[in-house]
């Protein structure tokens, strides 16, 4: 359950007991979630809390390992292909339209509920529990919203440990959720106001729960690397205007609405270039993916807008930017992307909803748009473009922010705050 650390206290060495944390994120994907969870482990104090990290063996996220943080990799079945079954057959038909809106909807939805639990959870309960059963952790912290970690949830539930719900999303939890899971929570680490509200409500109030934002490590920002090497890479002129879009490839990340954008800037700015960052979301397919290269093709973008597929240098794709563009069409549940780029000094237009709404005051840290909305987008890039005063101003103050308020330090004080309450039962 826990190792001791010498510790220099005072004249002396002292041996102190450090209590281990299991992390569990069974996402498929290195997402910004498993990117925060990074921070999160490597900055706790080894003197009181040990990570030990549970990952989907499917997401190829290497950086734990490198730190020297122990990874267990298991199968995640929900991620992978199903075939089309019976109930799928019935689901698409006209009486399984009649059931899922009708007076029987209620054990409708509760039947494919327990289908999935039995398909996706349960067969990855028996693995967590070994890894438990293995390092007999103090808290296990599941490292997204219970309706995504279930099968840690009820690992730790059997185990009788503690369990801390870090809520990352708006994704909501179903009935079986609600029943079974939520009430075996000992508390609830929200990323965002907005997450919190919608969570809270969801899942009931009854236990603690506490906003705690996601967080940069600034160093990363500061000594990017080679800020030439993104253009050089992709042929983008040293004098170029380039404004980027980075995030997962999803219909309502909105990065059509970015190219909509890009293209009527670009009829005033002939010399503006546009990067598309990141990998297509298993939601979605390919399908958004390549349609937004015909959107770009239909606008005569093809030498002036980039696509980079996934990359690991963030700090240096945000080092080459002028702008950084988040275009959401749906509340964001936080929005890291827009701290990623405040940290490396550009200056970022965001979508006004959710999160990125709680980060950016319009016009003092960043500009706001409606969701969705070009036209307002748009303008926001033309006034950028026209002022390089005011980019340089809104990227200074978007840095001072993420300075006094998301670095990686602040956000861990906060959770180990968190597990002291919580372990020492003042909750």
């Amino acid at each position: 359950m826990a190792h001791a650390a010498l510790v220099l206290i005072g004249t002396g060495y002292h041996a102190v007991t450090a209590r281990r944390v299991l992390f569990i994120d069974l996402a498929p994907a290195a997402g910004g979630s498993v990117v925060s969870l990074f921070h999160l482990a490597h900055g706790l104090d080894p003197a009181q809390y040990e990570p030990i990290i549970v990952l989907s063996e499917q997401n190829p996220f290497d950086r734990f390992a490198k730190a020297g943080i122990a990874v267990v990799r298991v199968a995640t079945p929900q991620w992978q292909p199903q075939p089309a079954g019976a109930l799928a057959g019935v689901q698409e038909s006209r009486v399984g339209g009649t059931m899922r809106r009708g007076p029987l909807a209620g054990p409708w939805h509760f039947a494919g509920d327990l289908r999935r639990y039995r398909r996706d959870v349960l067969p990855v309960v028996g693995p967590i529990t070994a890894v438990i059963d293995r390092y007999r952790p103090a808290i296990v912290h599941l490292n997204d919203n219970l309706s995504l970690t279930r099968s840690g949830a009820i690992a730790a539930w059997q185990a009788g440990r503690p369990v801390v719900c870090h809520c990352r999303s708006f994704d909501p939890p179903v009935a079986l959720d609600r029943w079974l899971l939520a009430p075996r929570l000992a508390g609830l680490i929200c990323i965002s106001q907005a997450v919190a509200r919608q969570q809270t409500q969801e899942l009931g109030s009854s236990f603690p729960s506490r906003v705690i934002p996601n967080a940069v490590d600034l160093a990363e920002f500061d000594h990017p690397g080679d800020t030439g090497a993104l253009r050089a890479e992709f042929g983008i002129p040293a004098d170029a205007p380039l404004v980027g879009s980075v995030g997962r490839i999803t219909s309502w990340k909105g990065q059509h609405i970015f190219i909509d954008a890009l293209a009527r800037a670009g009829a005033r700015h002939p010399n503006l270039h546009g990067i598309v960052v990141g990998a297509p979301d298993q939601s979605d397919g390919l399908a958004y993916a390549d349609s937004l290269r015909r959107q770009a093709q239909q606008y005569g973008l093809a030498e002036r807008l980039h696509f980079s597929g996934p990359r690991s240098d963030v700090p240096k794709v945000m080092a080459a930017l002028d702008i950084l563009v988040h275009s959401a069409v749906q509340p964001e549940p936080f929005g890291r992307v827009i701290i990623e780029g405040m940290a490396a000094r550009v200056p970022v237009i965001a979508s006004a909803a959710g999160g990125a709404a709680e980060i950016v005051s319009n016009g003092e840290t960043g500009l706001l748009t409606p969701p969705g909305d070009v036209a307002a987008l748009t303008q926001a890039l033309d006034q950028l473009l026209a002022s390089p005063e005011e980019r340089l101003r809104l990227g200074s103050a978007g840095r001072r922010l993420v300075e006094q308020h998301y670095q990686v330090r602040t956000q861990v004080a906060a959770v180990q705050e968190f597990y002291d309450e919580m372990l020492a039962g003042r909750f």
